[in-house]
């Protein structure tokens, strides 16, 4: 039983030197995952505007509007990304217009003062592979003749980069 054992042990030994001499290997398969990053951020969370004493222009014409600035960092490891903004509580009250307007990051387009509705609007397009810090995004409230008074009310503005 032990010479068996011996012979048994010999022959492993042996054919373990044969396999670290020889050609033998194995194949990795590695996955790799790189996901599509996005970063938004926003200075303010809150905008008031307040069309009480609006200045009246040249033409004496009712035109009221306000605007008000903040700015906003973005990220993206994409491409051909966009920012867009939607109205998440409800419509604007008639007569009452809130639009926006979002200076782009490098290589990316901005589509000036865009009107905000509960549907997805696009603020700037092309947005690809860029980090853009502290840029303007402005806001503005524009009441036409016969607009309702409205003493307070909040409207959020929801951002979003979608591809």
């Amino acid at each position: 039983m032990q010479k068996y054992f011996l012979l048994l042990l010999l022959i492993c030994f042996s054919f373990g030197l044969l396999v670290a001499q020889g050609s033998v290997f194995e194949h990795v398969n590695v996955i790799i995952s790189i996901p599509s990053v996005s970063y938004l951020t926003v200075s303010q969370h809150q905008v008031e505007l307040d069309l009480q004493g609006y200045p009246i222009n040249i033409n004496q014409e009712y035109r009221p509007y306000i605007e008000q600035d903040i700015t906003y960092n973005i990220l993206t490891a994409g491409t051909n990304k966009r920012l867009v903004a939607q109205l998440a509580n409800g419509p604007m009250a008639p007569g009452t217009i809130l639009e926006v307007r979002a200076n782009p990051p490098q290589n990316a387009t901005s589509l000036g003062f865009v009107a905000l509705t509960t549907g997805q609007q696009p603020l700037v397009t092309n947005i690809s592979n860029v980090q853009g810090n502290n840029l303007e995004m402005r806001f503005r409230l524009r009441a036409e003749l016969g607009a309702p008074i409205v003493s307070r009310e909040t409207k959020t503005v929801r951002l979003t980069i979608m591809e």
